[in-house]
């Protein structure tokens, strides 16, 4: 996001993320899709100790670092509407690709 750029080598993004507007953010949002490599280009980034993800969300969890909330999970017909862009046709193999390629569990980092 423009309004944030000066900060993008830094730890502390998060407040002016915070403050950016909505037409900022979704302005961020295509422009990151335009130039990803690959189809879902999202991915928990550490930033830092006084950033919004200060280590990989594993490694917080195995050190106990996470909110103790209850919750609810479960699944929805059709939930994959959300990773995958509906004007996308895909045969069943090329979903499995897709979903393969782009949310497979990371192995390093």
């Amino acid at each position: 996001m423009s309004s944030c750029e000066e900060l993008v080598t830094t730890t502390v993004t998060f407040d002016c993320i915070r403050r950016a507007n909505t037409s900022e953010v979704f302005e961020g949002l295509l422009n990151s899709f335009a130039v990803a490599d690959e189809l879902f280009p999202f991915g928990p980034t550490p930033d830092g100790p006084r950033g919004l993800f200060p280590d990989f969300p594993s490694r917080l969890f195995s050190q106990g670092m996470f909110a103790r909330l209850p919750f609810i999970a479960g699944t929805n017909l059709d939930e994959d509407n959300l990773f995958v862009r509906p004007t996308i046709n895909l045969t069943e193999d090329e979903e499995t690709a897709y979903f393969a390629a782009n949310l497979a569990a990371r192995t390093s980092g």
